[in-house]
C-alpha cells in the first residue's frame, strides 16, 4: 500500500466501509454470532450475571479506535456493575501489536478479542462501531461515538429506549450543478439565505475544496460540511486546507487565531454549515469579496490577516547524520504497515508525510535538514504514534525539535 492511501484513509478519522453485501446487525434481535468461543463465553458469563454488554469494533487501520480506549476504560471503570466493554478487533498482521501498544501507554486493563469472520459476516458501516446488548443478548442499537454519553448509559441501564433508528434515505448530490437547487443534494428550502448558507445535516453529501474558485463547472463556488473557520480561511486566505506539496506550507498559519484570548480556535467541535454562490463572470476577487459580505451578514466576527512568528515542528538533521541517511539504492522502494516502514531512494518530504499521521496538535511541520538527495528510512514504530515515530527517527538520525518562524495568520474577533 502507498503512503498516499493510509494518508487519505487517515485524514477521513472514522474509517468507513462501503460496498458491502453482508448480513446486517438488526436492532431487536438477539446477538447471533457464534464462531469466536472467546466472545461467546464472555457473553454467556454477563447474561449469567444480568449485566449489559457493549461491543467495541475496531481495526488496525482506525486511529479514532485506538485514540477512544481511554475513554472506554473511564466507562468500563463508572459503570462496570451494569455495563461490560468488549473489544473485538479485526485480525490483520498490526492489530494486535497497535492495541498493545496502546494498552501500555494508557495503563489500560481492558482486553480485547481478535477475529475475522465476524466482520467478513456483518455489514459494519464505520468505525469506531459499538453494538449495545441487554442483558439477555438483544440487541438495542447500533451506534458511533456520539452517544457514547450519559443519557444513553443511563437509559440503556435503565432498560429505556436508547435510540429511535430512523431510516436516512441519503441525497443525492451532483458537484456540477449549484447545491440546493432543484433537489440537488437536498431540500431546496434549506437554506438560510442566499447565496446559500444553510445548517449541515447527515444525509448531505461533503464537498470541501482547498482553494476559493469557480467551479470547472460554471461560475459558482461550493462547499459542504465545513467549520465557520473554514468558511473564514476561504474569504479571507483563499485556502480553507493544504498539504506539504502546496506552495504555501509552512507560509501561512493552518488554524485562525482569536483576539482577545491570543490562541487558536478550537475546532474540534464543529458546527458545520454549508455554503454556495453563483457570480457573474469577474474573476476570484469579487467571489473573495462575496463571501466575507456573507459571512459579515451572518457572522459576528471581524477577520484580518497579519505576519507573525508562529509555532512550529522543524525536522533537523542530527550532526554527523547526513551521511548514512544518503541512499544506498539505485530503485525506489515502499514497504510499510502501521507498525514499520521499509523505504529507498525517498526524498526528505516522505518524513514529513509519516509525520503527518501522528499530528497531536496544529503545528505545521517544516524541513530544516537541509537534504537535497534521495535517502533510505527502515524502522519499526507506530506511525500514528507521534512519540514512536520521533523515537524511531532519533534511531536513524532525524529528529523533530519545537520552533517558530514567520507565517501569515488569520486574526478573528467578535465584534
Amino acid at each position: 500500500m502507498k503512503i498516499s492511501i493510509i494518508l487519505a484513509a487517515l485524514l477521513l478519522k472514522v474509517i468507513i466501509i462501503i460496498g458491502q453485501n453482508k448480513a446486517a446487525i438488526v436492532t431487536g434481535e438477539k446477538f447471533s454470532y457464534s464462531a469466536n468461543k472467546q466472545l461467546n463465553m464472555i457473553l454467556a458469563e454477563e447474561r449469567h450475571k444480568g449485566r449489559k454488554v457493549i461491543i467495541d469494533l475496531f481495526s488496525s487501520s482506525c486511529i479514532v479506535c485506538f485514540r477512544m480506549l481511554p475513554k472506554m476504560e473511564d466507562i468500563q471503570r463508572k459503570y462496570k456493575d451494569s455495563i461490560r466493554i468488549v473489544l473485538l478487533g479485526k485480525k490483520d498482521i498490526d492489530v494486535k501489536k497497535i492495541f498493545e501498544k496502546y494498552k501500555s501507554k494508557f495503563s489500560l486493563t481492558l482486553e480485547a478479542i481478535y477475529d475475522s469472520a465476524f466482520f467478513e459476516q456483518y455489514q459494519i458501516p464505520s468505525m469506531p462501531h459499538y453494538i449495545w446488548l441487554d442483558e439477555k443478548g438483544i440487541i438495542k442499537a447500533t451506534t458511533g461515538t456520539e452517544e457514547l454519553n450519559y443519557n444513553y448509559f443511563e437509559n440503556f441501564i435503565s432498560g429505556s429506549q436508547i435510540i429511535t433508528k430512523d431510516v436516512t434515505i441519503k441525497q443525492n448530490f451532483d458537484q456540477s450543478k449549484l447545491f440546493l437547487v432543484n433537489g440537488n443534494g437536498g431540500h431546496d428550502t434549506s437554506f438560510l439565505f442566499r447565496s446559500i448558507l444553510s445548517s449541515w445535516s447527515k444525509n448531505q453529501s461533503t464537498s470541501y475544496p482547498k482553494k476559493l474558485q469557480y467551479s470547472t463547472k460554471g461560475k459558482f463556488f461550493q462547499t459542504l460540511n465545513v467549520s465557520i473557520t473554514d468558511l473564514y480561511k476561504y474569504a479571507y486566505l483563499g485556502w480553507a486546507w493544504w498539504t506539504s506539496n502546496d506552495t504555501i506550507y509552512g507560509k501561512i498559519y493552518p488554524v485562525p487565531i482569536e483576539i482577545g484570548g491570543e490562541k487558536p480556535i478550537d475546532n474540534s467541535v464543529r458546527y458545520n454549515y454549508s455554503f454556495s454562490t453563483s457570480l457573474p463572470d469577474s474573476g476570484n476577487l469579487l467571489l473573495r469579496r462575496a463571501i466575507r459580505n456573507d459571512l459579515e451578514t451572518y457572522f459576528d466576527y471581524t477577520a484580518t490577516v497579519v505576519s507573525r512568528k508562529m509555532p512550529c515542528w522543524k525536522l533537523i538533521a542530527i550532526p554527523d547524520s547526513k551521511a548514512r541517511l544518503k541512499s544506498k539504492y539505485q530503485n525506489k522502494k515502499y514497504s510499510e504497515s502501521y507498525t514499520s516502514i521499509d523505504y529507498q531512494k525517498v526524498n526528505i518530504s516522505t518524513v514529513i508525510d509519516l509525520l503527518m499521521f501522528s499530528r497531536q496538535d496544529d503545528y505545521p511541520l517544516i524541513d530544516a535538514t537541509g537534504i537535497d538527495f534521495p535517502i533510505d528510512l527502515l524502522f519499526d514504530a507506530i506511525i500514528y504514534d507521534r512519540e514512536s515515530v520521533v523515537n524511531a527517527l532519533r534511531g536513524i538520525g532525524l529528529d523533530l525539535i519545537l520552533s517558530e518562524q514567520p507565517m501569515l495568520v488569520l486574526l478573528l474577533q467578535k465584534k
